[in-house]
């Protein structure tokens, strides 16, 4: 068995993949697959190209439900999800106490006693981390102060700063920076009561529920990664419209003033990665393709 990367670019794929099944190999693309409706000349394209495969490994259920609109047998698309180092995060959050969240989120803001919103990933102007700040601005002008958290560094930082100071929200932002360490960035998500990506939510989607922190990011699928999917309104996290301040503004400060305990929240965004986005979980898809048994099974 042979798995290939399915990306229908690379012109040595379409060659290998037609050899291999020629000499009776089992061929798997793991893959996107599609991520919204593409009815033109390019999607066709891609759908012969997926075509010379005998099974996708996928990483979410609507690029499986699209592949069987354009007549994929479901039997053989196997969503295998994402995930990061499962383990070692299970062992932070086991180790990491209240008291030791409290203690950084002190030393990381003048005034912890506010909520705090995290942001984790490359500072890039397709996350449009502009929303954030705007909403954070628009609650504070409504009574309701937001500390905000961004890990990472990115071509965008320089515009964010002049956006905070313009809007005099200098007091309650800081810019960690990069950070690769686990050790580090556990408690730093848990600290958070939410995350927020305003562009396309991907891996970091299971960075933070994995430590127990919900996820806030747009509604609109076609414009999302696979990673979405594992936010369930209200539950391990929620959305709002796509490109708008106020909505987002209104999604936090709902979300913010819930009335569940945090330890169940926590609990509910655990659940999900402990059941499909993980290592394990991975393994047993990834085999049942290999050996060609029917997705689901």
């Amino acid at each position: 068995c042979i798995i290939y990367l399915g990306c229908m670019y690379f012109l040595s794929t379409w060659i290998s993949a037609a050899i291999a099944r020629l000499y009776g190999k089992r061929v798997l693309m793991w893959t996107h697959g599609y991520l919204r409706e593409e009815q033109n000349f390019k999607g066709w394209i891609r759908s012969q190209f997926y075509r010379l495969a005998h099974g996708h490994l996928l990483y979410g259920e609507r690029a499986r439900l699209l592949m069987m609109k354009r007549g994929f047998d479901s039997q053989k698309l196997y969503v295998v999800y994402n995930s990061l180092d499962y383990e070692k995060q299970c062992e932070i959050r086991k180790n990491t106490s209240e008291d030791k969240l409290m203690e950084l989120k002190r030393c990381l803001f003048t005034s912890p006693e506010y909520p705090v919103a995290i942001f984790i990933g490359r500072l890039t102007p397709q996350k449009k981390l502009n929303l954030l700040i705007k909403a954070a601005h628009l609650l504070k002008c409504q009574g309701t102060t937001l500390n905000l958290l961004f890990i990472g560094e990115g071509p965008q930082r320089a515009d964010l700063e002049r956006r905070i100071i313009a809007m005099g929200l200098n007091d309650n932002v800081v810019f960690y920076g990069s950070c690769y360490a686990e050790e580090k960035i556990g408690p730093l998500i848990m600290l958070a009561d939410v995350c927020v990506s305003p562009g396309e939510v991907g891996l970091t989607c299971m960075h933070s529920l994995a430590y127990g922190t919900p996820v806030i990011t747009h509604n609109v699928p076609d414009r999302q990664m696979p990673e979405w999917e594992a936010i369930i309104p209200g539950i391990n996290g929620n959305f709002f419209k796509l490109d708008d301040a106020q909505d987002l503004a209104r999604v936090l400060l709902r979300w913010l003033h819930r009335d569940h305990s945090r330890k169940i929240f926590r609990e509910a965004c655990h659940e999900i990665i402990d059941l499909k986005y993980n290592p394990a979980n991975q393994v047993k898809v990834i085999n049942a393709a290999v050996r060609g048994m029917p997705a689901g099974q």
